[in-house]
């Protein structure tokens, strides 16, 4: 049942929010290590192609 006190209803809304705001950060710490892995591997990838390349004399340009 909607509140007809606007006082009410603006506090729902806040809580609500708060309680969102709060959710997110258990999702971005997951996130964070597991991005960091991947841009690792897409880096080491990257060097390491770049090295056999090297060795081997292929011009880049």
């Amino acid at each position: 049942m909607v509140s007809s006190n606007p006082l009410k209803n603006k506090f729902q809304v806040t809580l609500l929010l708060e309680n969102r705001l709060h959710d997110f950060p258990k999702g971005f710490y997951y996130l964070l290590p597991l991005s960091c892995v991947i841009l690792d591997k897409l880096q080491r990838n990257q060097y390491f192609s770049f090295v056999e390349k090297k060795q081997h004399g292929i011009s880049f340009l």
